[in-house]
């Protein structure tokens, strides 16, 4: 094995010395500052200095030892994945490391994670943006625009194809599931003129059923209770004339599997290809229950993101973190209880200046 200490101005020249006198194929083993040579180390900035190996070992020729040294290599190149993975690892948290050492980035990473954006997102998004700036001094407002930019691009947001009819709407107990349904559904009959229907599964929570009733005495929007996968399958017959079909489901625990794959049987029902499956988390969420969230649900088969609940809170986090987690677009967002005004089409310009705070 060959090892050989680097010295360069920053990473990306100490790491492009080692590729190109060991190859790709290289190990770092250590990565550290140093100052450079100079009259005890002062008037000269600081630099990094790179130790790298690279296995220089030749299979003998000789069959008799031909078994034994390749089993040896087996062993060897599982240690150096090992080892090339734990310094890879090392050298992400050095490059984390060096945002918080900045003062311009530490003051941008203390808001952000104040907004309640996860603190690892924060410091990942910070850190490609400092690797992009090549070290230069940024300053705050500057920095404020990157960030910005940045935020907009990795928020995904979207409307739904107007190719789908069987919108579910599903999430935990108490985000306003119902409610935003119910928004959707005025918008559509009044807004755009289409036949609406309801169906609803949540025969659990006292007073939905109750509520949507009212809500279809109201506006003429018929709606269907359904308590099997049998009426299920039924209802949608019944609702092949309308334009759009709204699917209210009870709120359920992220944590069980039991009430999730009830819940999933009736969304099972709906024809494929033509439904979408709404998430609907309050902007009010702990950021600690996201991720949970996030994973219990994927087994409804969500493909959209709705956020309500945004004048309960001044901070947004929450949303960045969520589309992170989870990959998926934000299609609504809803501001306040009055049906149907309080809806809104996602922005993502309007959004990303809602995560980064500014008014």
């Amino acid at each position: 094995m060959k090892i050989k200490k680097y010295r360069a101005l920053t990473m990306q020249e100490g790491l492009a010395q080692v590729k190109r006198e060991l190859g790709p194929d290289a190990v770092i083993i250590e990565s550290k500052k140093v100052r450079q040579k100079g009259i005890k180390g002062f008037f000269v900035g600081k630099g990094i200095e790179i130790t790298a190996a690279i296995d220089t070992f030749v299979l003998p020729h000789d069959n008799t030892l031909e078994r034994e040294t390749i089993s040896s290599n087996s062993r060897m190149e599982q240690e150096m994945y090992y080892l090339k993975g734990m310094m890879n690892r090392l050298l992400k948290q050095q490059e984390k490391s060096q945002v918080e050492g900045s003062s311009s980035y530490n003051s941008w990473l203390k808001r952000l994670v104040d907004n309640d954006l996860d603190s690892e997102i924060a410091r990942d998004l910070l850190a490609g943006i400092q690797e992009s700036a090549q070290d230069k001094d940024v300053s705050l407002e500057m920095l404020e625009i990157l960030i910005t930019n940045k935020i907009k691009d990795m928020l995904v947001t979207s409307e739904v194809p107007g190719k789908i009819k069987y919108i579910s709407f599903v999430g935990p107990t108490g985000v306003g599931k119902t409610t935003t349904l119910a928004k959707l559904a005025a918008y559509h009959t009044f807004e755009e003129q289409k036949k609406v229907g309801i169906i609803t599964v949540d025969t659990y929570r006292i007073g939905a059923v109750e509520q949507l009733k009212a809500y279809a005495g109201i506006t003429g929007i018929p709606v269907e209770v359904v308590f099997t996968s049998e009426e299920m399958k039924e209802t949608i017959e019944k609702f092949k004339d309308k334009d759009i079909v709204l699917v209210d489901t009870a709120g359920r625990s992220s944590k069980s599997v039991v009430q999730l794959s009830e819940t999933a049987s009736f969304l099972n029902c709906l024809p494929k290809g033509a439904g979408a499956v709404f998430l609907v988390v309050s902007a009010t969420t702990k950021p600690r229950d996201l991720k949970r969230i996030a994973q219990g649900y994927k087994r409804l088969g969500y493909n959209y993101l709705v956020f309500t609940k945004m004048d309960e809170t001044e901070t947004y986090g929450v949303l960045f973190n969520m589309c992170c987690y989870t990959g998926m677009p934000i299609v609504y967002i809803t501001t306040g209880q009055n049906v149907p005004e309080d809806i809104e089409a996602s922005d993502d310009g309007k959004l990303a200046n809602m995560v980064m705070g500014v008014d």
